[in-house]
């Protein structure tokens, strides 16, 4: 299977074609292991897209920083989950959070970096990401895309994706 918009950078993709790749392309590394397929929670989708908003604006993701908390409200995945109500308020089951993100300087031939294939490739090079990224237990997703560096580089442009995961109890 092929996912639409897989390559292309998100500067040219509207904010839901980068996050339907993304999720696309997940769906297909889950696939390949036997793991179910996720389902998009909007509840999750409103935690990951604020937190890669927050990123955005603060561009606090430097070297040496957690881009999973917050600099200023100090939050966390599972603060951020628990305060979006999934689960209708109560406490998960399991959460998790992947986070990546890409600047460059000049125009977008440069954003290679900021394709939703990038953000998803390096989360399975990653063996924290990748597990969060396949673990069966995950039934539910919500993936954030936001334009613009995460660091605090002078005249950088880029993309930060933000997935956060969750499986309500029974």
């Amino acid at each position: 299977m092929s996912c639409a918009n897989a390559d292309t950078p998100v500067v040219l993709l509207s904010q839901a074609d980068a996050e339907d790749a993304v999720l696309c392309l997940i769906n297909e590394q889950r696939r390949a292991v036997g793991a179910p397929d996720l389902t998009l929670n909007s509840d999750l989708q409103d935690a990951a897209e604020g937190h890669a908003s927050e990123a955005e604006k603060l561009k606090w993701w430097g070297v040496g920083a957690n881009p999973h908390v917050n600099p200023v409200t100090g939050s966390t995945p599972q603060d951020r989950i628990h305060d979006s109500r999934y689960c209708s308020g109560g406490v998960p089951t399991f959460t998790g959070e992947n986070c990546y993100g890409a600047w460059y300087t000049g125009g977008p031939e440069y954003a290679t970096g900021t394709t939703p294939q990038a953000a998803v490739d390096w989360w399975m090079r990653s063996p924290g990401h990748r597990a969060n990224l396949l673990k069966p237990a995950y039934t539910d997703t919500g993936i954030g895309v936001a334009i613009g560096s995460p660091e605090p580089v002078p005249g950088a442009n880029g993309a930060i994706f933000v997935q956060d995961f969750g499986t309500c109890p029974a």
